[in-house]
């Protein structure tokens, strides 16, 4: 056996364990990286469904009446809308104000057809002071995907948020 073949075989042997450690170390960071989205996804999940809203009771919540959440807590509610109007709507969006206007921090608005209900999600952080709150909810039509709601075609329902 010549010296430099015993030398080529140790060379490749720490390259493959210097290749399968980096691997471990990339793997183990993307595994980490997802995880927090993993979490939340699992706790959108966790959340019930909405009924499932209809012409008499056009716009439907997850939070059924009021509900408690603590100070800046991120807050997942699923909805279901009917659209009870004469003209499908391409987009939809909504509007949550307990006070003050509140944003979205995910949603998943789409398109209603005419006579049909819809399910969707949308996910808010609580206020950041305490109290009860007079909340209330509006979901409608839109020019865009959370755009502007129109001022004629849409469903509000109102509710309390007590804030701890």
């Amino acid at each position: 056996m010549k010296r430099g073949d015993l030398s080529l075989s140790t060379n490749a042997i720490v390259v493959l364990i210097m290749a399968l450690v980096v691997l471990g170390l990339a793997i183990g960071f993307t595994q980490g990286m997802f995880s927090d989205l993993r979490d939340k996804l699992s706790g959108y999940d966790k959340e019930p469904d909405a009924p499932v809203a209809s012409a008499a009771e056009p716009l439907r919540t997850s939070k059924l009446g009021d509900f408690a959440v603590s100070k800046g807590e991120e807050v997942a509610m699923k909805i279901s809308v009917y659209n009870s109007f004469t003209n499908s709507w391409e987009y939809t969006s909504a509007d949550l104000n307990c006070g003050s206007s509140i944003s979205f921090k995910d949603e998943s608005f789409k398109g209603i057809t005419e006579g049909t209900a819809e399910s969707m999600i949308v996910v808010f952080d609580a206020p950041s002071s305490s109290g009860t709150k007079i909340c209330t909810f509006k979901v409608g039509k839109a020019d865009s995907n959370g755009g502007t709601i129109d001022s004629t075609e849409f469903h509000s329902i109102e509710f309390l948020m007590t804030v701890g």
